[in-house]
């Protein structure tokens, strides 16, 4: 999977042996599309796979918006999948760029 569009020139920039060990922690922390989708199905666990506990039990509280958040959801999922993802990378990238080398 491809990075992130918006964070892609500030990976290239890190040198490369930064760019190695953050591509690694990324591609082991990033969310996976299909999964959310997965979970959605399964009692619309997918906020809380995105990191979302308030949005997840409210979802819960109002059966998915009596049905129509969870119809939403189905075309919303691929772009918080893709926030979740920036962030993951943003964070993962800020710590490397901060801590000793």
């Amino acid at each position: 999977m491809p990075l992130p569009v918006m964070l892609q020139s500030a990976f290239e920039r890190l040198p490369s042996n930064v760019q190695a060990i953050v591509w690694h922690d990324y591609e082991s922390h990033r969310k996976s599309g299909g999964l959310s989708y997965v979970l959605w199905l399964c009692f619309g666990f997918h906020y809380l796979y995105l990191g979302q506990l308030g949005l997840q039990l409210l979802y819960w509280l109002t059966f998915g918006g009596f049905g129509l958040w969870a119809i939403i959801d189905l075309l919303r999922i691929p772009g918080m999948v893709e926030q979740k993802n920036e962030a993951i990378l943003l964070q993962i990238m800020a710590h490397y760029q901060t801590a000793p080398r």
